[in-house]
């Protein structure tokens, strides 16, 4: 399931098209169901920063977690920190973070599918640039791609078949976008 926002603005609007093109290339590459989402946001708990994401079946945040009901579940994570220079025109580094099954997504692929994978994401976004973003790194498991939030509830693991990474890039997008 493709989770949209109707009216994305600002750096929700780059984000969409990313998501979109995301879901619409990968889901005729891979394998099985993919829930795509947007932005993740920090939920404040006692001591550390619950990632959510924004379900729009019902219409509420929930905890960022691996769904062994879909083969791929992908998201966003934003740096606190949007840098400009005219006051238009934002950058921000921003993860595009994937937790997989790997049998699932790529079910004839011999080898561990890891690498795969990234290739295949690298590749979509290296094609569809649109102009607003820098690729600049990946980044591989639980702790590392959800550096600074609690990861309880997301399952710390990546042993086949379940694998966590993301590609990371850096997003330009006009504060003004509707």
């Amino acid at each position: 399931m493709n989770n949209s926002l109707e009216n994305p603005v600002g750096i929700d609007e780059p984000l969409e098209r990313i998501k979109d093109t995301l879901y619409s290339k990968l889901s005729s590459m891979w394998s099985g169901e993919i829930d795509a989402f947007g932005r993740v946001y920090k939920k404040r708990t006692s001591n550390a920063y619950k990632p959510q994401w924004w379900d729009k079946t019902i219409l509420e945040y929930k905890d960022v977690r691996y769904n062994d009901d879909v083969a791929a579940t992908f998201c966003f994570i934003e740096s606190e920190k949007h840098d400009s220079e005219d006051g238009l025109v934002y950058t921000s580094d921003v993860k595009c973070v994937f937790m997989v099954n790997l049998n699932r997504i790529l079910p004839d692929y011999i080898e561990r599918a890891d690498e795969k994978a990234k290739v295949d994401v690298v590749n979509i976004l290296r094609n569809n640039l649109f102009g607003m973003y820098q690729m600049n790194g990946s980044e591989r498991g639980v702790r590392n791609v959800f550096n600074g939030f609690e990861t309880v509830n997301i399952l710390d693991t990546d042993i086949q078949p379940k694998h966590c990474f993301s590609v990371n890039i850096n997003l330009s997008y006009y504060i003004n976008c509707s």
